[in-house]
């Protein structure tokens, strides 16, 4: 067998691979047709550009920062609007997870940005804070 990646994507294979993903996604979350789907690699780093494009609209974003993903996504957001702190466990050398009572949070901030799963240094939300 060939992995999808060693394939051409202008082969017959991998069209059709392509083409049958496409429909499945567009039924699965009932994208309508006239809607474009993109593929795109790019993984975390991709994902701290995307998000401020669409949520920011030039406005404030409030990060709390538990480790390294999450600083790259502040300093990421920045280039699109305010970014700014609204707790951190740097001081702790991020090896805690900041009290969502202790979060300074706008008013005006378009979104709250968390990082699930602080990979690097082995912090995590188990749970989503109620905000």
């Amino acid at each position: 067998g060939m992995s999808v990646m060693e394939m051409s994507h202008r082969g017959k294979e991998f069209i059709s691979i392509y083409e049958q993903a496409e429909a499945d996604l567009r039924e699965l979350l009932a994208v309508p047709a006239h809607f474009k789907i993109l593929f795109m690699q790019g993984g975390g780093l991709a994902e701290s550009a995307i998000v401020p494009l669409n949520l920011s609209q030039g406005g404030a974003m409030d990060f709390v920062l538990t480790g390294s993903w999450s600083q790259k996504s502040l300093k990421e957001a920045g280039k699109f609007g305010t970014a700014r702190v609204a707790a951190s466990a740097q001081a702790d050398g991020f090896t805690t997870l900041p009290a969502p009572a202790t979060w300074q949070i706008g008013s005006d901030s378009r979104y709250v940005h968390i990082c699930g799963n602080e990979t690097i240094h082995g912090v995590e939300f188990h749970e989503l804070p109620d905000l």
